[in-house]
């Protein structure tokens, strides 16, 4: 059964929703993302897409040819996919829901599955295991797993946890962590027009390096390679921002 954080998630997710595509710059990362995947789309057929979100990751697979599903947690992200990629002429199917309760009920198989987005890192030790386990089952012999995750070994030991500022003319987000008993990703959102300010809180797990390829390998996947950035420069412990792994089954 999966974790109770998840549904706490699900509400942070639904409360930002309403932003993310503006803190995100959606339509720079849609083409990003279609650069990048690209490098694990060819002789493919299918994907799945974990986490979706508004739909960056599941537009860029479908413009690359793919039969593409993207689910998520979050209802509201989910309506934000379906726009987005209403407006991007795509038409992958999209899910509300956890893999583990798409799971029970589906009965497809992939080539590809990603999921991006730091999405893993909002699910605990004890339920990623599981969801490699279904990955590895869900994927046809000779699959492609590609994932992401910021390197939380270089987050523990930054003395300022600022992730990332958008601003322009009428709004200031803010991304940053906060140590206190867990570790939480926080949001602030201030409108220059008013100076009213919110903030939007969730407890993240921050899974590093070595047991990520550990879960990878005990899943039954080969053939890890893990990258820090997705301009494929090699992984660093301590100087690499994001951790991208792939592997094989």
């Amino acid at each position: 059964m999966l974790n109770n954080n998840l549904h706490s998630n699900n509400h942070f997710y639904d409360r930002i929703a309403g932003f993310y595509d503006t803190m995100v710059s959606f339509d720079k990362l849609v083409e990003n993302r279609i650069n990048f995947l690209a490098n694990f789309s060819k002789g493919y057929n299918s994907a799945l897409d974990i986490g979706c979100g508004t739909g960056a990751d599941t537009i860029a697979l479908s413009k690359l040819g793919l039969k593409v599903t993207g689910i998520d947690p979050s209802a509201q992200m989910v309506e934000k996919a379906k726009n987005n990629c209403e407006k991007y002429s795509v038409k992958p199917r999209l899910a509300a829901s956890s893999i583990i309760d798409f799971y029970h009920g589906d009965s497809e198989s992939y080539d590809v599955i990603i999921s991006m987005g730091n999405t893993f890192a909002n699910i605990t030790y004890s339920d990623l295991k599981e969801i490699f386990a279904i990955i590895y089952e869900v994927m046809h012999k000779g699959g492609t797993l590609v994932f992401q995750i910021l390197n939380y070994m270089r987050v523990m030991a930054m003395k300022d946890f600022t992730i990332n500022k958008y601003e322009d003319d009428k709004i200031i987000i803010e991304r940053k962590y906060v140590k206190s008993d867990d570790l939480i990703f926080n949001i602030s959102v201030t409108d220059k027009t008013t100076s009213e300010r919110e903030e939007f809180n969730t407890t993240i797990y921050p899974h590093i390096y070595p047991i990520l390829v550990d879960m990878c390998i005990n899943a039954g996947f080969s053939r890890v390679s893990a990258y820090g950035s997705d301009k494929f420069e090699n992984f660093n412990e301590i100087n690499s921002k994001d951790l991208i792994i792939k592997t094989v089954k």
